[in-house]
């Protein structure tokens, strides 16, 4: 990422604007980020706290383009704040990646949702994070019920601690789980599932 310090080089080359221009630097933000800009930078001329926000810019082929901005007080020798300092770093290429990632996390979990099955997830220390609706429609449940280790609750009572057990050995030694159990259905049913 590209950044700067005053003066605003970067940022001169991005808006087109001159530093006076760029005093009146809320004008440039896009009006999405305006607000949520306005209401952050009062705060932090209030409280003296840094500000640090990303925010839009127009740039000077009228597109907007996406900053981080930090602004930083300089005290004077009783505390008072005697100026600010900025950082204006160009993260357009960031935010464009993380639309990407959102944008395939988003298809992603569309193509579990119509498989017809059911599907789980958890992290690497095995905590339940995710369960696709087919799922939680069979147990009845919400997620918040199933996640983390509440999934066990869901085995049948004879099964869990063999089941708990190779879930453990599973986790640990970062081997499949290959296994049959009864599982309970949202009426209280119990099926075998593999």
């Amino acid at each position: 990422p590209r950044s700067t310090l005053f003066p605003y080089t970067t940022l001169f080359r991005s808006t087109g604007k001159s530093l006076d221009e760029l005093k009146e630097w809320p004008a440039l933000v896009h009006v999405e980020d305006r607000q949520e800009v306005s209401i952050q930078w009062e705060q932090s001329v209030v409280t003296g706290q840094t500000f640090d926000f990303d925010l839009r810019l127009l740039s000077a082929n009228g597109q907007y383009r996406w900053f981080h901005v930090r602004d930083v007080p300089l005290r004077d020798a009783e505390g008072d704040i005697s100026r600010w300092y900025s950082l204006f770093t160009d993260v357009q290429d960031r935010k464009i990646e993380e639309e990407l990632r959102r944008a395939n996390e988003d298809r992603l979990r569309q193509i579990i949702e119509s498989v017809p099955g059911m599907i789980a997830c958890a992290d690497a220390e095995g905590m339940h994070d995710y369960a696709n609706k087919r799922v939680m429609d069979y147990v009845g449940m919400q997620l918040a019920e199933v996640a983390g280790e509440g999934w066990i609750h869901t085995i049948h009572p004879d099964e869990r601690d063999h089941v708990r057990s190779a879930w453990i050995r599973s986790v640990t030694f970062r081997q499949p789980m290959d296994i049959d159990h009864r599982w309970r259905r949202f009426d209280g049913t119990y099926r075998w599932f593999h």
